[in-house]
């Protein structure tokens, strides 16, 4: 039973990590929650910019903070059962290039199930503040302002 339900999806997993992350005293701990409203189904699309590839997953960046990386499955790889391990690995390659090239940044990292056949993994580190524009973009849905686009990300976590 999750959430008080005997069916798990879709159900939310997540943590957020450093300084930021709200704590008056240093812990850690996971939310498990149900989301508030039925997920949309997740559109992997052009606005994607591709990061890096393994054997069981794709990882990319977008999203409307600069640096906000999904992990989502390939959709040749059959071994539904080592997708907990490979998830991991592929999650730590990501945090710890971040951590390495920008100085351990707070981060938000969340696992999604919203169905059976749709699982993934969203990596939102803390790169810059939000402006105005930002947090209004949220209450009146108008457009996000990324500080620099997905590209120079991509490009300066894969310089050497």
């Amino acid at each position: 039973m999750i959430c008080g339900r005997t069916d798990p999806f879709p159900t939310w997993i997540f943590t957020h990590v450093g300084y930021g992350a709200g704590q008056n005293f240093p812990h850690h701990h996971w939310h498990v929650l149900q989301p508030g409203t039925e997920p949309k189904e997740l559109r992997i699309g052009n606005d994607m910019i591709d990061l890096w590839e393994s054997e069981a997953f794709v990882t990319v960046l977008t999203g409307v903070r600069a640096g906000e990386a999904l992990i989502y499955p390939r959709p040749d790889y059959t071994k539904r059962d080592a997708f907990p391990e490979r998830l991991a690995e592929d999650a730590l390659r990501l945090i710890l290039k971040f951590n390495q090239k920008f100085n351990n940044p707070d981060y938000c990292f969340l696992v999604a199930f919203n169905d059976p056949g749709e699982w993934f993994a969203r990596y939102i580190p803390i790169l810059n503040q939000w402006g105005g524009s930002e947090w209004m973009a949220l209450d009146h849905r108008t457009p996000f302002t990324l500080p620099w686009p997905h590209e120079a990300t991509r490009d300066f976590l894969l310089a050497d």
